[in-house]
Parts: C-alpha cells; structure tokens; sequence
C-alpha cells in the first residue's frame, strides 16, 4: 500500500489506515490524495475517508465518505491445436498458433474451430466431432489456470482406379493416418489382374491380389 498527496504530507498508520496532513485550505479549494492497495484475493475493499480540522465546523455531515471496490480475479487460459498450427478462433478473433489469455474468473468466452482443415493436396486434419462442421464451445472461465486443447487427427485421400474387366476395392476416400487398407482387384469375364501399385507412396512395391498398404506421408 501507498499513499501521496498533492498537499501536505501522508503516512501510513498500522496495515490499514493512513493519515494525512493537510494546511490550511482556501474557501472552496481542495486537496486529492491518492491510494494505492495491491489485492492479494478477490472480493470487496471497503475504503473510508474522515476529515477534520482545528477550525470550527457547523456540518459534521459530509466529513466522512465510504466507497466499495470490487476485486476480480484474473487466471491464465492457453488455447491450442494438436496437431499443432491448425486455426481456431477465441471470441471470434483468429489464431493458428498456441494462445494465452488472462481472462476473469467466470466469465463467459467462445472457442470454436472447424473441420476438416487442409494439409495439402491429399491431406487434411480431421479434428472433433466426427463430420464435416464447425465446433463451438462456449464456456465459464475456471478459477484456476487451464489449458483447452483441440485434438486432430491427419488422413490422407486414397484414390482408387482400375482398368476395364473389372473392379477395385475399397472405394476411393479419406483414411486416417496410419491405417491399413486392404486392395482387392476383382476380373471379370475371364480377364485377369496384371498389375497394382499404389500411386504416390515412394518406392512402393508393385502390388499383386489381396496386397495391403499402411497410409503414411508421402
């Protein structure tokens, strides 16, 4: 705690209480002091203020005042993607990179991100709530610090053709990273596979009947 004056002289008297020191007034001027408090917990500060002075005085009524302050308390939120990089938004402000805010306990605040999200072409990053959509959250901030995190997941397009005299499987589609997927060619009237390879996974061995591939990065 600290306190000046810009008349007279201050001082503080025991942990909550200051005097000050004030000369003699003109008729009408005034005299502005100031307090500083550092909060150590929320809640309400009562401030009060008393004057007197050796002169007479007829009205005792405005010699003293009472103001309340009310203490919020401020915690830390951090926001972010896993997979890292990907957008978000935080009450409506864009991001696309781990975010940190100091925000008041309980009050109200909106993160949302949508998905999927492009990894280029052949990728994206499908994130929460299973479809094509733009997840919402609105909540109450917590009373202690707190991280929320978005988690995605990377697939890749798998891209299925065949020739005449038959047919492939599984039907071309996003996968998610890492699965396998079993090719099946199927011949028909009497014709016969002669060849599968998988295109744009490097060095990949030409594929025969039945054969099974893992999607990873390119």
């Amino acid at each position: 705690m600290s306190v000046t004056s810009d008349q007279g002289a201050c001082s503080r008297s025991g942990d909550d209480s200051v005097i000050c020191r004030i000369p003699s007034l003109a008729a009408g001027a005034t005299a502005t002091v100031t307090l500083v408090l550092r909060p150590t917990a929320a809640g309400t500060v009562v401030n009060s203020a008393t004057a007197a002075a050796n002169e007479p005085d007829s009205d005792l009524t405005d010699n003293s005042a009472t103001e309340d302050t009310t203490i919020t308390s401020t915690i830390q939120i951090t926001v972010q993607t896993n997979l890292a990089g990907l957008a978000f938004t935080v009450d409506g402000v864009s991001y696309n990179a781990t975010q940190t805010f100091s925000w008041v306990a309980r009050s109200s605040h909106t993160i949302a991100t949508t998905s999927p999200q492009s990894g280029g072409t052949g990728v994206h990053t499908y994130g929460p709530g299973g479809a094509t959509t733009v997840r919402s959250c609105t909540l109450f901030a917590p009373t202690t610090n707190k991280t929320y995190t978005a988690t995605f997941r990377t697939q890749y397009y798998l891209t299925m053709t065949h020739g005449t005299g038959g047919t492939a499987s599984p039907a071309s589609g996003w996968r998610n990273s890492g699965t396998t997927v079993s090719i099946t060619a199927t011949p028909t009237n009497n014709n016969q596979v002669s060849s599968a390879s998988p295109d744009g996974l490097a060095a990949a061995p030409v594929l025969t009947l039945g054969r099974t591939i893992q999607l990873q990065s390119p």
